[in-house]
């Protein structure tokens, strides 16, 4: 035996990183949809005007603070819908490729069975067929041999 043992992956990178920044964008889904989705969440579209104001404030006489409760609301909701949507395209360009990526892979994926997949496509079909032999009887009428395997006990 040789002490020289590979590491086992139980990640790729790839994997790890997606995974990673798919938490990032959930919580800039909810933070940005929260308030488009109810008025309980206002203040979340009130902080969003903030950077509003602050490019605003810059480049026009009128910021944020000349703003009326609902022009802010206003402002902040198009901000977080801007963020939102790039936040969706930063998910979409980030999901593709892993989507790809997963898909080649697939026969490397430990969900298969080891063994011939003649064996458990026999056992799956004969199963199907047993239930519906025992779901296509006249009623009154079961098959012991059929309904074996749906019948709890011995």
């Amino acid at each position: 035996m040789s002490n020289h043992q590979e590491p086992i992956i139980a990640f790729t990178r790839l994997q790890r990183s997606f995974h990673n920044h798919l938490l990032h964008f959930m919580v800039f889904f909810i933070i940005t949809g929260l308030p488009l989705l109810s008025t309980s969440f206002s203040f979340l579209g009130s902080l969003f005007a903030l950077p509003y104001d602050f490019i605003g404030s810059v480049y026009t006489d009128l910021s944020t603070s000349g703003l009326t409760d609902n022009e802010r609301l206003a402002a902040g909701l198009q901000v977080a819908r801007i963020i939102h949507r790039l936040t969706a395209l930063l998910f979409l360009i980030m999901a593709i490729p892993f989507v790809v990526v997963q898909l080649a892979h697939i026969r490397n994926w430990a969900i298969w069975p080891e063994d011939s997949w003649a064996l458990l496509l026999f056992l799956t079909v004969s199963k199907a067929c047993g239930s519906i032999m025992f779901l296509s009887g006249t009623p009154g009428s079961v098959s012991s041999t059929s309904a074996r395997s749906f019948l709890p006990g011995p």
